[in-house]
């Protein structure tokens, strides 16, 4: 039986006027503070507020605790103590004057890194702000967030504008009131602001409607070109061709652009049912670099509407913030995405079939060449967003998060499995029509998945057996990662000296150099060494993370200078000649580089039907 739980608006038993308020005041972001003031209906004697602790879509206990600060509870114009929990630090303890009926809250969210914490921290700048709700939250430690009812208002900066995907909302002067909606629906319904502001709709022939809603830190960032307004249109109808439905009202594309969100062309985000949540660099929209990053960096959290949102794993379908979440099934939730992603972008035109096949290259190598795959598997993977990381150093013998790219190419297996079973007649297009489309448009509602449903879903596209399929996946401790996605689709994982024009921009843009795939090495620009492929050249020479490469063949290092020698090293199938400082101590090392620079690429396959280039193209209007 399939379980829907919806976000219908239900008020609680004791009537409408028994709801929570939240105002929220932005006239400080530029500090990077947030204001708040809760009024909480509430009984005389003991109760307990918590603040949220397992953000929806984060997979892991990232409520940014640390980070609140001013804390005053008060009723009837009488301050009341309060005492945190010794064991919960999201709980807080408070006992209820008899007679008052409402708690009073003031808090201050200070939007500040804390200890390398989540994005909620780096969501204000100058000019503009992102207000993800569960930062300014408290509510009651019984209250069902489904059923819970608050009424959410926000005070904007003098001539600034907002998007957000609430309802009902009025303004007077600066500030926005919405109208009555459950916590659940509010924590899943973000809003930008900024000075600079633009909003437009999208694939107007669609319905429910589709807008772009853009803040940046300077006017021209808003700016998008006619190839990528044309490209929003399509993704909008070829999300529609792959799903068939729709599970929201309404759906916006909330971007965020500022030079503090992102110190590189590149756009990340967090999913929501009926809008987006992605912040980027500034120039995101002009840069050649971003050119693959906006479409599918936009595709991923839009394609989350019905993976992960809408269908979720039973793991994850919780009935408040403090349930921890059984996260095992994320190389579906992510994994699937992140294939969705790259597919919708190049079917949509904001990127090529080439495009395409380097992005699946990518991921390939990647997880190829993931040594820790040999003692940890994708199952282990998928609940590591729970595991505290103190840093990126030796990342190929960590891992972690390798259930986005390596789940990525489990799906891409699973399109390519299906298409030659059914010579080429299903797809997993059909598997996302039955599973994530089902019959109809509704509203905002989750429908939990087991493992088991996932595989009889797939059974009823094509009988094959895929449990054993994807079991076989999840649990493998195999060196190489799982590419019959690639080889049965016509092509194989290859490396040239010459990096893909993606990579080389993005390399230009970042300033580093990634010789991860020749000698074990990722540099950035001053030289340090940012991390070392456990096992590679580069470890067997003595290099880690963290060290500092001072010269290279008796010449001052640069990147320049290291591509070079790079190059003569192949030529003269010789070593690089490195001087290395660690802790203020140096010395010399000999790295053996036989090849040159190493970038993957896929090369075609004789004899193998191309089902990649099949797969990239576009379905909306046919029967594919």
């Amino acid at each position: 039986m399939i379980v829907a739980a919806t976000f219908a608006l239900t008020l609680p038993l004791f009537g409408q006027a028994r709801v929570e308020e939240i105002h929220v005041d932005l006239s400080d972001t530029r500090k990077n503070i947030i204001h708040a003031e809760l009024h909480i209906p509430v009984k005389s004697g003991p109760m307990t507020l918590v603040y949220p602790k397992w953000i929806p879509g984060n997979h892991s206990p990232t409520g940014p605790i640390g980070n609140l600060a001013g804390l005053i509870l008060s009723a009837d114009g009488h301050e009341i103590e309060w005492s945190r929990d010794p064991l919960n630090m999201y709980a807080f303890h408070v006992t209820i004057p008899a007679n008052a009926s409402v708690l009073d809250v003031k808090l201050d969210f200070l939007a500040f890194t804390v200890g390398g914490g989540p994005t909620p921290s780096l969501a204000t700048t100058e000019k503009l702000a992102v207000l993800r709700w569960p930062v300014v939250v408290l509510y009651p430690e019984q209250a069902r967030p489904s059923d819970w009812i608050v009424r959410p208002s926000v005070k904007l900066p003098p001539e600034w504008k907002y998007a957000s995907a609430l309802e009902g909302a009025s303004q007077t002067e600066q500030t926005v009131q919405f109208g009555p909606v459950s916590l659940e629906k509010l924590i899943d319904s973000p809003l930008i602001a900024g000075e600079y502001f633009r909003r437009f709709a999208i694939a107007p022939e669609v319905t429910p409607h589709h807008f772009i809603d853009i803040v940046a830190d300077h006017p021209e960032d808003l700016v998008t070109s006619a190839q990528q307004d044309e490209a929003f249109d399509k993704l909008v109808v070829e999300a529609s061709a792959l799903f068939h439905s729709h599970h929201f009202d309404h759906y916006d594309f909330l971007i965020s652009l500022s030079g503090k969100f992102r110190n590189s062309t590149s756009i990340g985000g967090l999913e929501h049912h009926q809008s987006s949540d992605d912040t980027g660099s500034e120039n995101i929209f002009r840069s050649p670099a971003g050119r693959t990053w906006v479409g599918e960096g936009l595709a991923h959290e839009y394609a989350h509407s019905w993976n992960g949102k809408y269908r979720r794993p039973i793991g994850e379908f919780v009935p408040n913030y403090q349930t921890p979440l059984d996260t095992r099934l994320s190389w579906v939730y992510e994994g699937l995405t992140t294939y969705l992603g790259p597919l919708l972008s190049v079917r949509s035109g904001f990127t090529t079939p080439e495009d395409f096949r380097n992005t699946l290259a990518d991921w390939a190598a990647q997880m190829d060449n993931q040594t820790g795959r040999t003692w940890r598997n994708l199952t282990d993977d998928s609940m590591s967003m729970q595991v505290p990381n103190s840093g990126h150093g030796w990342a190929t013998w960590r891992r972690g998060l390798d259930y986005y790219p390596e789940g990525a190419l489990v799906w891409l297996g699973v399109d390519v499995k299906i298409r030659t079973l059914t010579k080429n007649t299903k797809s997993l297009n059909d598997f996302c029509r039955s599973f994530f489309g089902r019959d109809a448009d509704t509203g905002p509602e989750i429908v939990p998945y087991t493992f088991e449903q996932l595989t009889a879903a797939l059974n009823a596209i094509v009988p094959y057996d895929w449990a054993g399929y994807l079991n076989e996946r999840r649990q493998s401790k195999s060196p190489h990662a799982p590419l019959d996605g690639i080889t049965d689709g016509g092509w194989t994982l290859a490396y040239t000296q010459a990096p893909t024009e993606q990579m080389e921009l993005e390399q230009k843009d970042t300033g580093g150099l990634n010789a991860m795939y020749s000698i074990g090495l990722a540099l950035a620009d001053n030289g340090t060494v940012t991390d070392v492929g456990w096992g590679s050249a580069a470890d067997t020479a003595g290099l880690a993370p963290g060290m500092h490469i001072l010269d290279v063949n008796g010449k001052n290092f640069s990147i320049p200078a290291m591509r070079e020698a790079m190059k003569l090293a192949a030529e003269a199938h010789g070593d690089l000649l490195l001087t290395v400082s660690n802790t203020g101590y140096k010395r010399t090392v000999h790295v053996p580089c036989p090849k040159g620079e190493q970038y993957p690429h896929l090369a075609r396959t004789t004899g193998v039907t191309d089902l990649l280039d099949e797969i990239a193209k576009p379905i909306a209007g046919t029967r594919r």
